[in-house]
């Protein structure tokens, strides 16, 4: 199966940054590309919900990209519920 965005995304944000600032710009990139994300599977709505903690874990405020994220997260949760199970 290829990669997804979501997937690449999630590869860079999951990395390890240095102290280089260009990997702090990728990171925040690759942060706004998965919470932008619709979730297509269960394993992307994980990673969406990741990336949500990590910002309220960092005291960050919740924002537009924030909330929407969350909104997608709740239909794709509502449409698991039903069809009965999950799609992974």
């Amino acid at each position: 199966m290829p990669k997804t965005n979501i997937d690449h995304a999630w590869s860079i944000w999951t990395q390890s940054s240095g102290p280089d600032e260009s990997d702090e710009v990728r990171r925040s990139r690759a942060e706004a590309q998965i919470l932008d994300q619709k979730p297509e599977t269960a394993a992307h709505a994980v990673m969406m919900l990741e990336v949500l903690q990590d910002n309220l874990k960092a005291g960050s405020r919740t924002d537009e990209r924030d909330l929407g994220a969350l909104m997608r997260l709740t239909a794709f949760m509502r449409g698991l519920a039903g069809d009965g199970g999950l799609r992974a």
